[in-house]
């Protein structure tokens, strides 16, 4: 098997599992970069009763960056990108 899906090799399933942990982790990152810190910042915002300057941009460029975030953690867990290639992976 070349990715070794459930093939276990000393007590460890393989570098799938390492590419699907790492998708798994992007896209909850993600998710929190786009949703929940802006959403945060808003509150606390609203609730000082003061907005920064460039408070827009920062919420923009935050769901910019988890958009990114989560489309790179679909693109790793739907196997396109091999992540082996770019970063070593130690056992």
């Amino acid at each position: 098997m070349r990715y070794g899906i459930l093939k276990k090799e000393n007590g460890f399933y393989g570098k799938w599992m390492n590419q699907s942990l790492f998708a798994v982790g992007l896209l909850i990152f993600g998710f929190s970069l786009m949703i929940l810190m802006p959403a945060s910042m808003i509150k606390s915002w609203r609730e000082l009763d003061f907005r920064p300057p460039a408070g827009g941009a920062v919420i923009m460029l935050m769901r910019a960056l988890g958009l990114f975030i989560i489309v790179s953690g679909l693109v790793i867990l739907s196997g396109i990108v091999d992540i082996t290639s770019v970063m070593s992976v130690n056992r």
